[in-house]
């Protein structure tokens, strides 16, 4: 089932990649962009403290991972651009808001408006947390025509990410969690 599901994405953009339009206009040669994003990741594996089991307090099999970051980048040819990320992200069970605040590596395929791309970031968690946890995320997508110089982003995105989070009600021997998470992530980026 999961290399069926894999299998789809993949098939799903290269399918972009070919029937979308070749055009020249909305290529970031070089200098700032701005991408603005939205991401929905599924929990796929945990490792966390099992001493006292409280349904409440633990990640779940249906836990969620959503939320909405900003991006400044900044192209240094049409390839390769590095920049920062700020976003507000949500952990649906148990419930846990939080600001990622990361650096962001990003290296373009082809010099065209559809272009396949990889991207790293590495970062912290900031907001209502105990301390700063970790954050490292995989991305692969694809750049597609939108809006005549604005370009869609879908991408296959994997999260890594580690947080301390104390509750008033639990009885957890310890705050940590650790969470592995896979997803989509849907954007727009200005040049």
């Amino acid at each position: 089932m999961v290399k069926e599901w894999n299998f789809s994405i993949i098939f799903f953009l290269i399918s972009l990649l070919v029937f979308s339009q070749e055009k020249k206009t909305g290529v970031q040669e070089k200098g700032l962009s701005f991408k603005t994003q939205s991401l929905v990741l599924i929990r796929y594996n945990n490792t966390e403290s099992k001493d006292i089991y409280q349904k409440d307090f633990e990640l779940g099999e249906n836990t969620f991972l959503y939320g909405i970051n900003g991006e400044f980048n900044y192209y240094f040819n049409p390839h390769f651009a590095a920049g920062i990320g700020v976003g507000l992200e949500k952990i649906s069970k148990p419930s846990i808001v939080y600001t990622p605040l990361y650096v962001n590596i990003i290296g373009v395929f082809n010099k065209t408006q559809k272009s396949l791309y990889s991207k790293l970031n590495f970062g912290v968690h900031l907001g209502n947390i105990d301390n700063t946890g970790f954050l490292f995320r995989f991305g692969l997508g694809a750049k597609v025509p939108f809006f005549k110089k604005i370009p869609l982003n879908i991408e296959f995105t994997y999260s890594f990410q580690n947080l301390n989070k104390t509750f008033v009600n639990s009885n957890r021997p310890d705050n940590f969690y650790n969470l592995e998470s896979i997803g989509l992530s849907i954007g727009i980026e200005i040049n």
